[in-house]
């Protein structure tokens, strides 16, 4: 299966140079998103869409995140078998107004209000198959947060945020069906990449790995609190609801109540 970031660089490469020329090293974050337009991304979806259906080849568009590119996603994806629709839960949840510096930067850009909305009518309706986190665990200085905006490293950590927020902004605030974004976060996934059902599931022989979840539990966001080595978060000073209080890995309870219990950290690699 081939993963593709979905944009036409030559589009982006010319509204990037279009920002520098008028905006300079004044540009900030709101400027960011002009230098990547949403019809570079529904461009890059049709092409791809089109190769994918010729070839006979399925394809993954990974972090869709524009309402452009998901409802052209809408009109092709019932006719064309190839196709597998990722977002991210920072797609479903942060705006190009959600911060004034480059915490926010990342490609493509963090769009407005209604990209949210579309991206979560997709999720709701099946057009979106997964959501992913597209983690980068990235430290200030290494993401360059205090320089100009054509200096800061895209990019941001998500992995630890990634389940409340899914809970908080689609099962609590907008009252989608937990089991269908569960699913997509977790068995799709492993279906799409072949570790199914040893992956994605609860059926006998499978791992063990499990998360017990509490809906209402409502957390401040900090970034101290964290445990990735990056020292921000795109929801830093939030309160968000729906927090998992135990995680078992291979049958082993090892984080309970916000701590690590686990005697090592152990992993394989899963051959496909």
């Amino acid at each position: 299966i081939v993963c593709v970031h979905s944009e036409n660089r030559h589009l982006v490469r010319r509204a990037t140079q279009q920002v520098k020329d008028l905006k300079g090293d004044s540009a900030n974050i709101i400027d960011w998103s002009d230098t990547h337009p949403n019809m570079a991304e529904e461009e890059a979806v049709i092409r791809l869409s089109y190769l994918a259906e010729k070839s006979g080849v399925p394809v993954y568009l990974v972090h869709i995140s524009s309402s452009d590119a998901i409802n052209r996603i809408r009109k092709i994806k019932p006719f064309n078998k190839y196709l597998n629709i990722e977002t991210t839960s920072p797609y479903l949840s942060i705006t190009k107004h959600s911060m004034t510096d480059n915490t926010i930067k990342m490609e493509p850009p963090f769009r407005d209000y209604e990209d949210v909305e579309e991206l979560w009518k997709a999720v709701e309706d099946g057009i979106v198959d997964t959501i992913g986190t597209d983690n980068v665990t990235l430290s200030k200085d290494e993401k360059n947060i205090n320089s100009t905006l054509w200096n800061a490293i895209p990019g941001y950590p998500a992995l630890e945020t990634h389940l409340p927020v899914l809970l908080h902004e689609g099962v609590i605030k907008r009252g989608i069906a937990i089991e269908s974004i569960i699913e997509k976060i977790t068995k799709t996934p492993a279906k799409t990449f072949g570790m199914y059902p040893m992956k994605g599931s609860m059926l006998p022989g499978s791992d063990a790995d499990i998360v017990i979840i509490d809906l209402n539990k409502t957390k401040e966001i900090l970034p101290g609190n964290l445990s990735s080595r990056s020292d921000f978060s795109l929801y830093s000073g939030k309160n968000i609801q729906g927090w998992p209080v135990t995680t078992i890995k291979a049958g082993k309870i090892v984080v309970q109540d916000d701590k690590f219990i686990g005697q090592s950290i152990r992993g394989k690699c899963i051959e496909r």
